[in-house]
């Protein structure tokens, strides 16, 4: 027999097999307009449960099925239910039939598309119940005897809930199961419940006080999500806090209360043990992670699951983030965030920690500065005056004043006609700039030459917005143009770009992207790597500084108080300025100033373009000379707020 007739017999046996298959299978279900059961069960999306391999529907069509399927279910009322309880623990053991689908599969070649395997049964049972919600209520005592089975507990749980309240004694009675798992996944659908799960509280405390139950972890978390009252658990959770074995539990349910439960995440946060601050790391990412500044109800609206899923998720970040030594870029944003908190002992907390992490923390303690309580403003002005930096609404706007050097920043987005005399002046004097880019500017291959120039020379280079958009209306409230989701796109996509212009030094060769062990990018490519972010138009509020510190980034800004960010004005403009009273005005300044001009940001622009013809940097040379000669040292922005690189 040749291998077209073995493969067209197979066919014949596997039709039949289905055809008798069918029959058995389809006596006695009840029916709707004239179609089986499972005829119905087969009509639900089987790609949105993980099977078939046709295009998704479209949401319409895909809701419209749904409404047919949910309407034939009702329509056989309690008949459907003891085939829904029997499908739901079917064991997806390959059978005749689907094996000789499967070899006819992988054997022909005579159609394009494929034979069709088993149904998934238990899926679409389970999705049967989410449908029927409380109808299928009749079907609890059958589920609950399987829920006493570790092979069909989770199936079954997952119908129970679908079911709703009514299930509540039967999760509390499998909290007693002897199987472990079975009392864990017990707890964990108790979360799911919520609210209405509240009977089970008290045996739910007794669990999680007992540290010997394997499962008292999960406990404590579903303890913190059914309790209104979860303040009574404090000593508990304090406890529980700094014991290794369950300080990932009880960080969580601290970030689920709130107020009450951020004194004693703040306070874990410095504690010696890595897995205490991990656990209280992720717990105060995952309590402020909302925008709402009232902690207590922030939460509530998402399921319990997802929660703890949320929640793991971050602890995971955050060990990777301690064991690699960088866990100030999640401790940060996170105290920033909490320092705005609606608690003054709160507030005053998160500002002590924040005076520890240097720059990186003194944009939280500006924002405190401003916005905190009588107390915690004079602390955190205190603290900003011992770190040195100027800062205003989040962003650093002058670095020491203790040395004499400023920082020489040059913007550029549309126009560049004055990078090559701008990068000669500063080669002529062995001195640094600072050039914030944007991502249009950085692949204009106008600009190539200069941007070459910028690495190669090791200015530093850094993000100015890809597209040069304003975040935030120019209005005294400052109100918010963009979306957080926005903004990240906008700013990753320009730092994309820079790294590429790093990386990449096209007058000699491609530089190998190789990183070293401690995952950084070679020593020739690592100093001027992005690390400040100057925003468009130079204007910003305390959703981009949050968000910038969020990537990573410090949020500068231009020191205040000469004209020199108008030198981009246009002779017609009624704003123009001229060069000559632009430079005039930087060393009046000079002059005036008890500081003189030591940790400036002076920001200029790499172009004007065609509107002017005054351009400054004809007088760029002049200016530095002059302050040259005064005895000031032009570095790099880097360089200017943090310490001194080694070279």
């Amino acid at each position: 027999m040749n291998n077209r007739c073995r493969i067209a017999l197979a066919t014949l046996v596997a039709a039949l097999a289905s055809a008798s298959g069918w029959f058995v299978l389809h006596t006695r279900e009840p029916a709707y307009e004239g179609k089986p059961l499972r005829w119905w069960l087969e009509q639900m999306d089987a790609r949105l449960l993980g099977s078939g391999s046709e295009p998704q529907l479209s949401r319409f069509e895909l809701e419209e099925s749904r409404q047919r399927v949910t309407t034939a279910l009702r329509a056989m009322d309690t008949n459907a239910l003891p085939h829904l309880v029997r499908l739901l623990v079917t064991e997806d053991k390959p059978t005749a039939f689907s094996k000789a689908m499967d070899w006819i599969n992988k054997r022909q070649n005579l159609l394009n598309t494929r034979l069709p395997g088993s149904p998934p049964w238990p899926a679409y049972a389970r999705e049967a119940f989410r449908l029927l919600g409380s109808n299928a209520t009749p079907a609890i005592p059958e589920l609950a005897k399987l829920l006493q089975v570790e092979r069909t507990a989770p199936d079954a749980m997952e119908a129970l809930l679908s079911i709703g309240p009514a299930a509540l004694p039967v999760f509390i009675q499998a909290l007693t199961n002897q199987s472990d798992r079975v009392r864990g996944a017990a707890l964990l659908m108790l979360g799911d419940l919520g609210p209405a799960a509240g009977e089970a509280i008290p045996l739910i405390a007794e669990i999680a006080r007992d540290t010997n139950a394997s499962y008292s972890g999960t406990a404590i978390r579903v303890l913190s999500h059914l309790d209104t009252n979860s303040a009574r658990h404090l000593p508990l959770l304090e406890s529980r806090l700094f014991d290794t074995n369950h300080a990932t539990d009880a960080a969580f349910a601290l970030a689920r209360m709130g107020s009450n439960g951020m004194p004693l995440l703040l306070q874990a946060m410095t504690n010696q043990n890595r897995a205490i601050r991990t656990g209280a790391l992720a717990a105060l990412q995952l309590a402020v992670s909302r925008p709402e500044t009232d902690r207590e109800t922030a939460l509530t609206d998402f399921p319990f699951r997802h929660m703890v899923c949320l929640f793991n998720l971050k602890f995971l970040s955050a060990a990777f983030a301690m064991y690699q030594g960088s866990d100030t870029l999640l401790a940060v944003p996170a105290l920033t965030r909490t320092v705005i908190h609606a608690d003054p002992a709160v507030q005053a907390t998160a500002a002590e920690q924040l005076a520890r992490h240097g720059l990186a923390g003194a944009v939280g303690l500006s924002l405190a500065a401003e916005n905190g309580s009588a107390i915690v403003r004079e602390a955190a002005r205190a603290a900003l005056t011992e770190l040195g930096f100027e800062i205003h609404g989040g962003a650093v706007t002058r670095g020491p004043k203790s040395e004499k050097r400023l920082a020489l920043v040059f913007t550029g987005h549309s126009y560049g006609e004055g990078g090559e005399a701008i990068l000669d002046a500063l080669a002529k004097r062995n001195a640094k700039g600072s050039f914030f880019l944007t991502g249009e500017f950085l692949t204009n291959q106008h600009f190539a030459p200069i941007i070459k120039r910028i690495v190669r020379e090791d200015h530093y280079l850094g993000p100015h917005s890809d597209r040069h958009v304003l975040y935030c209306a120019w209005e005294p409230a400052k109100p918010t143009l963009v979306t957080g989701d926005e903004f990240r796109a906008d700013l990753a996509a320009n730092l994309e770009k820079i790294k590429q212009a790093i990386l990449i030094d096209s007058s000699r060769r491609t530089l190998k992207p190789q990183v070293d062990r401690s995952g950084q990018l070679p020593s020739t490519a690592r100093r001027t790597m992005v690390r400040c972010f100057l925003p468009p138009y130079e204007h910003y509020n305390r959703d981009v500084a949050l968000w910038t510190l969020d990537m990573g980034l410090i949020l500068v800004n231009f020191t205040p108080g000469t004209r020199s960010t108008a030198d981009y004005t246009g002779e017609t403009d009624e704003n123009f300025v001229s060069s000559r009273a632009i430079l005039d005005s930087i060393l009046t300044r000079e002059r005036q100033d008890p500081h003189g001009l030591n940790g400036f940001i002076l920001l200029l622009h790499v172009g004007a373009g065609p509107g002017r013809n005054d351009k400054f940097h004809n007088r760029l040379d002049q200016l530095l000379d002059v302050i040259a000669a005064r005895g000031y040292q032009f570095v790099r922005v880097d360089e200017l707020l943090g310490p001194k690189e080694t070279k």
